[in-house]
């Protein structure tokens, strides 16, 4: 990057500023920081231009960036019938938005609002929100990394936290181990090179996270930079002021030499250079003046993987002091591939109902409807901070106020928007609701991002190992959930004669098992939501007739069927989660296949229920008994012996992987015994030969 005025007349003081903004996605010309100006220990500061105000303009009004264009990719974040997409504008690059919050909540809420998961794949945020039990807010569309110390025995507040994006592969990142509360790490594997991010809080009163990250890179190096064409990102809140970055007119806020030697000494030492242009502020003092405590640096490589380095104003969150800075750097990393998500709360099943009739191989969603009012808004708000950071030098601007003022309106509405959604759900609630409402309350805090698996322990041939892949926590999670199944012993007995083989199935019995299903249920492998049957029953329910009638005529099985997903969720308590038993597994089948099970199954517990056929013991998924009932048969058994002055002893079995891996030959000689219809028992030796 250029620091110094060359020959040409338009870099001084009667020109415009050396560094305009340039436009996001532009490629900024790369030029090294010469060695000698960056410690000041070794040579003098070189001359600087004398600047009428030491700032650089912001972006004009025409330009249209990926970080500014926000109403095109509201509708581009929609495909022809609706449905929501989240997939990256640009994944051969790595955009990254760095903001200090304040320890805000709102502005942390404005940013994950603002941060659309197309167009970002990091924030990389200082001094965040954290709640009374230390944890930070996302959403489901961001894996939080916090400091590697993080709420650690004796450890202070974290000051920094990184958003992964949830569609770049846990493969293509791996988070660097730096003892601090203040130093977020990460590494992502590019297709051709790394690249290290460092997220730094550094205090304002001492250099003790600068000596942290001395100590890591002089013993880690190879870590954070495997190769000479690898590269590393400093970028945070330095709090650091020195005339290589800060406006000329800012001498006067100049760090003391023995605060900021430690800080040059460093990048000098690992030959670092100014990602973002010198001159460019981005916080306003108490003063009015304009300041330069966030720095973004990088490595010095052959080819410059930053493709831009700007701040935004319009970007800023409510309740933030700080302008965002926007560094876009090029690094093709793995993307996971999941399909479009369906926001089928928003369907108009009126049409949906017509176009499923007319085209049943088809599916066919309104446009969900899109409200202006809130917009508008943010529009008006993004335009008002950027006349203010234009006419940052002009003392009581019109432009200061208005800003000033719909950035208190947007911080209310945002807090009173959480409080009244949350007062009218609560208001609304149903009876099944209610379970839902004591689950937010009594559930392990959480900071509703997505959780992303350690790495596991498992042994090899005996042999203590670690499970650091996907493929590799897949397998150790697999043998969990799946261990070998027993070998079958299958006892000689006479059966009983089947009953009449006469399977319950009619348009009623399908009309009331969809009636019966939960409406928003996860869908399998075939992405049918159990709404759409529910809202679309009348016209699906001769063709599931006939479907289902098949399978009995036809004595066959849809292979597609068997398919299922099966999700990793931890359970609740547990002291660690690098041990494949802390995790359970969740199966989630084929929503045709899985309504066609539930029939069979409803109409084998009827005439179990009518002949007889369990133990009086038995409670577990029978009608008309629930945990409750054993509890109080329990509870009353024990009293019983009481009474009668004996000692109740209980017994409590755990049988590992008992419902995953069932043992065809002693299901289908448990169900000849008790006699049920031919016609079932074939369909479950199809069922589980598949």
């Amino acid at each position: 990057m250029p620091y110094f005025p060359t020959k040409d007349h338009t870099t001084w003081a009667t020109a415009p500023p050396k560094h305009p903004t340039p436009p996001l996605g532009t490629r900024p010309p790369a030029q090294p920081i010469p060695a000698t100006c960056v410690s000041a220990s070794k040579a003098n500061h070189p001359p600087q231009p004398a600047q009428t105000t030491g700032q650089c303009p912001p972006t004009r009004k025409t330009q249209k960036t990926p970080a500014d264009s926000h109403a095109p990719s509201c509708l581009s974040n929609l495909d022809e019938f609706g449905f929501t997409q989240h997939l990256p504008t640009a994944p051969g690059t790595l955009r990254i938005w760095q903001q200090n919050v304040c320890k805000s909540s709102a502005a942390q809420a404005d940013i994950l609002a603002a941060a659309r998961p197309k167009e970002w794949d990091v924030l990389a945020i200082q001094e965040p929100y954290l709640d009374f039990l230390g944890n930070t807010r996302a959403s489901s569309y961001w894996r939080v990394l916090y400091p590697s110390d993080h709420r650690k025995d004796g450890s202070t507040r974290s000051r920094s936290v990184l958003l992964i994006n949830t569609n770049i592969s846990t493969d293509a990142f791996t988070q660097l181990t730096i003892h601090s509360t203040d130093i977020t790490a990460v590494c992502f594997a590019g297709k051709f090179s790394f690249l290290s991010l460092f997220n730094i809080y550094n205090d304002c009163k001492h250099n003790e996270v600068l000596t942290t990250l001395s100590s890591f890179l002089s013993s880690s190096a190879h870590i954070a930079c495997p190769s000479a064409s690898d590269c590393m990102l400093w970028l945070g809140d330095f709090n650091c002021h020195h005339p290589l970055w800060e406006p000329v007119d800012n001498h006067h806020l100049n760090s003391p030499k023995d605060f900021i030697q430690p800080l040059l000494d460093m990048l000098t030492a690992y030959n670092m250079e100014l990602a973002l242009p010198p001159g460019i502020p981005m916080l306003q003092t108490a003063s009015n003046r304009w300041t330069r405590p966030d720095n973004v640096w990088r490595s010095h490589t052959d080819v410059d993987p930053i493709i831009s380095c700007n701040i935004v104003p319009s970007l800023c969150p409510t309740r933030a002091d700080h302008l965002p800075i926007v560094t876009e750097v090029e690094l093709p990393v793995q993307r996971t591939s999941s399909p479009p998500s369906k926001d089928f709360h928003s369907v108009d099943w009126t049409a949906f109902n017509e176009a499923l009739t007319e085209h049943l191989s088809t599916c066919s969603l309104a446009l969900p409807i899109l409200t202006e009012e809130a917009f508008d808004t943010k529009a008006q708000r993004r335009q008002a901070d950027n006349l203010a950071y234009t006419f940052r030098d002009i003392p009581d601007h019109p432009a200061k106020a208005e800003a000033a003022r719909l950035f208190r309106e947007m911080a209310d509405a945002i807090q009173s928007a959480k409080e009244s959604h949350w007062k009218e759900w609560l208001e609304n609630i149903d009876a099944q609701q209610i379970y839902t409402a004591n689950k937010y309350v009594v559930r392990d805090p959480s900071n509703f991002s997505c959780d992303r698996v350690p790495s596991l322990k498992t042994s090899v041939d005996g042999t203590p190992s670690m499970a650091t892949t996907n493929a590799a926590k897949a397998e150790a999670l697999a043998e969990s959930f799946f261990p070998p199944p027993p070998s079958p012993s299958v006892p000689l007995s006479a059966y009983l004669r089947p009953l009449p083989a006469s399977p319950g199935l009619s348009r009623d019995c399908i009309l009331v098992a969809i009636g019966n299903l939960l409406p928003f249920k996860a869908p399998g492998p075939d992405r049918i939501p159990n709404i759409v049957l529910k809202q679309c029953a009348d016209a699906l329910v001769n063709h599931l007739f006939f479907i289902f009638a098949a399978v009995f005529k036809l004595r066959v099985y849809r292979p597609s069927w068997l398919e299922s997903t099966t999700l990793v969720l931890r359970k609740p308590g547990k002291p660690a989660y690098n041990v494949a038993k802390a995790y359970r597994p969740i199966g989630l089948l084929n929503t045709i296949g899985k309504l066609f099970s539930t029939m069979v199954a409803a109409d084998i517990s009827y005439l179990a229920e009518k002949y007889r056929m369990l133990p009086p013991g038995q409670f577990r998924g029978r009608p008309g008994r629930n945990t409750t009932d054993t509890m109080h048969l329990v509870v009353s058994r024990i009293k019983d012996a009481w009474r009668s002055d004996n000692v109740a002893t209980a017994l409590f079995l755990d049988v590992q992987g008992a419902f995953p891996n069932t043992v065809k030959d002693c299901l289908i000689h448990n169900m000849r015994e008790r006699g049920i219809p031919t016609c079932y028992i074939q369909l479950a030796e199809r069922m589980l030969t598949g």
